[in-house]
């Protein structure tokens, strides 16, 4: 009896501990499993951040692409309009039975729709006929891009040349203006009174 009796409180106390232990556990357990939610609550909401963020720029980007290709665009539609109209005045001064004058006319017709083309369809327009083309004939549409790029040089050459023609043209008869003052003037130089312009040391002792 005396065993029995002395035995059952040891009981008491470890059967309080294991179950102390067992709350405590189970309260560690749900403390991880809340600290593993937030951590991947958190995770999502910065991942989203970061795509709608990613997305933003990426429209911003294409927004200002897109921006830049329609004023360049419109820019080679301007060379293309004034390319043909000088081609035009050639062909018009051109003499009439000459072979080539019509040549010439159809050549700035060709312009002229080529820069209505531009105006009408866009950048992303001739973008996407070109994707279609380059995917049914490649190999004309490599030779075709060539040709063009090499018409587009020019265009552009030619707009450039002639405005550095015309200030350097300015600059040059500044330049002569400025080095001899009284040739720009178109007046003669004074001739020097007589002895006034020669050195002392070489004038004639009398």
């Amino acid at each position: 009896m005396r065993s029995e009796t002395s035995a059952g409180p040891e009981q008491q106390t470890g059967q309080v501990a294991k179950e102390q232990a067992s709350r405590t556990a189970g309260e560690a357990r749900s403390a991880a499993s809340d600290v593993a939610s937030t951590a991947r609550d958190q995770v999502r909401t910065v991942a989203a951040e970061s795509r709608s963020q990613a997305r933003a720029v990426a429209e911003d980007m294409r927004g200002r692409i897109a921006d830049e290709a329609e004023e360049q665009t419109q820019r080679l539609c301007q060379g293309l309009r004034q390319w043909s109209r000088d081609l035009g005045s050639m062909a018009d001064n051109a003499d009439t039975g000459s072979p080539a004058r019509g040549a010439v006319h159809r050549l700035a017709e060709r312009g002229d729709a080529a820069a209505d083309y531009l105006e009408r369809n866009g950048a992303q327009g001739v973008l996407d006929d070109m994707t279609s083309f380059a995917r049914r004939r490649p190999a004309l549409f490599l030779a075709g891009a060539a040709a063009a790029g090499f018409a587009v040089g020019r265009i552009v050459k030619s707009a450039r040349g002639t405005g550095d023609g015309d200030a350097g043209g300015a600059q040059g008869r500044e330049r002569q203006s400025q080095a001899d003052p009284a040739g720009a003037a178109g007046e003669p130089q004074p001739i020097a009174e007589q002895g006034g312009g020669v050195p002392p040391q070489y004038r004639e002792v009398r």
